[in-house]
């Protein structure tokens, strides 16, 4: 992980219209109840305050009720980074994907990666995709632990029957495609090894021991992803022998096999280092490609 100015954030998203955000913190009020804002579309904070109040100002400044429902088969792509990271960290690869597929709308979605369990990102990403998207069609591009927080609500979303939203009837995820860069779909040998070491498990947070030491008990509340899926990994062959914690194909961070949703599983494999996906131009290509074909059979339906 490379600490800079796309590093870890304390809030998380739970709702976006227009390029206004609401954000809850786990700061807390003197009341003790989380810390909510709304962030205009210039990146400015316009008010903090409990969630109640937040809610209702953002849903009158994106008029919310006026605007549900609209556009209410457009699909959007929707991008999450990783642990230790923001959305910022996925902005090269929001602009490169913009570039290939101008006339799709593309989203971030940040959460507090280092700060909460999977449970807490899992719950807070279905929530905004409630109040953001609908029952829009969605696609999800999403880096390292971003497909574990996935691959935790797309369990969550099937044992409550949909995705819901205060006073209204759960609605399906209607998913068009999933596109994992560096997944640790098996766990990540490296957290297990580094979660033994003194200090790093206080550091790196809740979600980083889950997907190491505590692994077991956590895939058992992970499904697959209820549609088409591309799988890409990294694999550097310098860091096969130099690599003293990783001795098999690796991207630096991620075992290539890690990276399968099941054994033997087919997928793409490029010498990228796990922290630079964003950055390359063949995984931007592969992604426009998988994106592309994903759309074409609710282009068709939209046609019927």
């Amino acid at each position: 992980m490379i600490r800079d100015a796309t590093s870890w954030t304390f809030w998380t998203d739970v709702a976006q219209r227009s390029g206004w955000y609401w954000q809850f913190s786990n700061a807390a009020l003197s009341s003790g109840e989380p810390l909510h804002r709304v962030v205009d579309p210039a990146g400015r904070v316009l008010e903090v305050g409990s969630r109640e109040q937040i809610k209702l100002r953002w849903c009158e400044l994106t008029h919310f009720e006026a605007t549900q429902g609209r556009d209410s088969s457009a699909p959007v792509v929707l991008i999450l980074h990783g642990l230790g990271r923001t959305r910022r960290s996925m902005t090269p690869l929001l602009k490169a994907l913009k570039r290939r597929l101008p006339d799709l709308e593309m989203h971030q979605y940040a959460y507090a990666s280092m700060i909460n369990r999977m449970d807490d990102h899992a719950q807070s990403l279905a929530e905004y995709i409630a109040w953001s998207f609908g029952g829009r069609p969605i696609i999800f591009v999403a880096h390292s632990l971003g497909n574990i927080v996935l691959r935790r609500m797309y369990q969550m979303v099937r044992s409550r029957g949909g995705l819901l939203l205060p006073d209204s009837a759960p609605f399906p995820l209607h998913l068009l495609g999933h596109a994992m860069l560096g997944p640790p779909n098996q766990g990540s040998l490296i957290a297990k090894r580094m979660s033994r070491v003194p200090g790093v498990p206080w550091i790196m947070g809740p979600s980083f021991l889950q997907v190491g030491l505590q692994w077991d008990d956590l895939r058992r509340w992970l499904d697959l992803p209820p549609a088409p899926t591309a799988v890409i990994a990294g694999d550097v062959p310098s860091l096969r022998k130099a690599h003293p914690l990783l001795p098999a194909p690796n991207d630096g961070l991620v075992l290539v096999d890690e990276a399968r949703l099941v054994p033997d599983q087919e997928i793409e494999v490029y010498p990228i280092l796990h922290s630079l996906f964003m950055f390359d131009r063949r995984v931007h290509d592969s992604l426009a490609r998988h994106i592309q074909n994903w759309l074409l059979p609710a282009q068709d339906c939209g046609k019927t």
